[in-house]
């Protein structure tokens, strides 16, 4: 191609460099907000399929750092590609992500081990990395900490995650996490165990009190040792933590006195498994704005008094099931009213109950509304809608919410509104 003869090569470099960035089709890694966009390295895709068009596109790729910023790749990639990105691509900073296989597929665990040994040589350019462990790949992460100067790594956002346990493998992993506290540049950090397993949390190396960001998934946490990690989370200012058992856990034997003050933290969403509402006497949060937390035990008393100390608190929304399951108990009429009535709810700029159950929408609407309004309920402006935006968080799937009717965010699709008696 002749670029002089080409139109498209008439506009400015900047706006042509914004369309070869659009061109790239990226994903986004799982739901945290920390998480970049990636792309996977295919020849025949952008920015690979950019540098041979002509002279001046090969140049303006070459010089438009987004195009080079991230990659993620597929066990089924041939080294000859890999190599062939990288000594193409310029020397600017990227982050990495490593693909979610089959742990037991030794061929697929042997093939990303090689092509993250070969992408590791270029470690003092990662700005962010998110790999996932086998057993093999745990082996070869473990053996690349132990050899490389950790001093020369800076990266930002680390994500590990774990879908495969034996008890080698349980030794490895605690080997790996141990290396957390020598990468300082580390600010935002997501750890998700995806199976259970022997390993404590609390006895992993995790220097909690290093991240701005923390996303942690992991199976049977005792409310003690989920509340001895927050309080060790000293400057976060945004915290997950998701945990799952198969059995309820026990009542906290003495939340802290005073509560312990995390001054940093602005965001904080808690699952049903971590039983929230007995977590939260264990501390004060004088910054926070948005709480999103999965209710396991309705401990409204513990939720009243968390409100009254947290008057920075704008955004709360609940995880709600109507439905019962074998370690938890289905909201009942007189949870769901509460949740509506609530003097202390109704004082927040925002509060939005999350339903789970398919059929909430219909089993809160009408009938419901109308039933315990006959025994002298008076509900507030209620609407029931649907959205994506949790927390601050755009997410991949869409809920549905029922709040005020009268602080509604836009964008929502709406089911049905209430107010004074009258449903529309």
């Amino acid at each position: 191609m002749a670029s002089g003869k080409c139109s498209i090569n008439k506009l400015p470099a900047e706006l042509l460099a914004e369309i070869f960035d659009f061109s790239i089709d990226r994903e986004r890694f799982g739901d945290s907000e920390r998480h970049e966009l990636y792309f996977r390295i295919h020849g025949k895709a952008a920015p690979l399929n950019l540098v041979g068009v002509c002279r001046l596109w090969r140049i303006l790729a070459l010089n438009t750092t987004t195009l080079w910023d991230s990659i993620s790749f597929h066990s089924s990639h041939k080294l000859p590609r890999i190599k062939g990105w990288l000594d193409l691509a310029p020397n600017v900073r990227f982050s990495l992500k490593t693909p979610h296989y089959n742990p037991s597929d030794k061929t697929d665990d042997s093939r990303v081990c090689s092509i993250f040994r070969l992408l590791s040589k270029t470690c003092n350019r990662w700005k962010s990395l998110s790999t996932f462990l086998g057993e093999m790949m745990a082996e070869e992460f473990l053996a690349f900490l132990q050899n490389v100067d950790l001093a020369s790594l800076s990266l930002n956002d680390l994500a590990i995650t774990v879908d495969f346990f034996t008890p080698s493998f349980e030794e490895k992993l605690s080997s790996v996490v141990s290396y957390l506290p020598f990468m300082p540049t580390i600010q935002h950090l997501t750890f998700e165990v995806h199976r259970t397993c022997n390993v404590h949390l609390q006895d992993l190396n995790i220097p909690w009190s290093q991240y701005e960001t923390i996303h942690i998934q992991f199976p049977n946490l005792s409310i003690e040792e989920i509340a001895l990690c927050l309080s060790n989370c000293i400057v976060a200012k945004r915290i997950h933590f998701h945990s799952w058992g198969s059995q309820p856990l026990p009542h906290p034997s003495r939340p802290y006195d005073p509560p312990f003050s995390l001054d940093s933290l602005t965001t904080l969403s808690l699952s049903k498994g971590v039983d929230p509402l007995n977590i939260l006497p264990y501390f004060t949060l004088p910054n926070l704005n948005e709480l999103l937390i999965d209710v396991r035990e309705r401990n409204h008393a513990a939720l009243e008094s968390f409100l009254l100390r947290t008057p920075s608190l704008h955004t709360l929304i609940i995880g709600e099931s109507l439905q019962p399951s074998y370690e938890f108990v289905g909201a009942s009429d007189q949870d769901l009213v509460y949740w509506f009535c609530s003097a202390y709810l109704r004082c927040l700029p925002c509060f939005q109950l999350l339903l789970h159950d398919v059929d909430s929408p219909k089993r809160l609407g009408r009938d419901f509304i109308e039933r315990v309004a006959k025994t002298g309920v008076a509900f507030p402006p209620l609407i029931c809608f649907r959205g994506d935006h949790i927390a601050g968080v755009t997410r991949k799937n869409r809920f549905e919410f029922i709040g005020w009717r009268d602080r509604l965010q836009e964008g929502c699709q709406v089911y049905w509104t209430y107010k004074e008696g009258v449903f529309q």
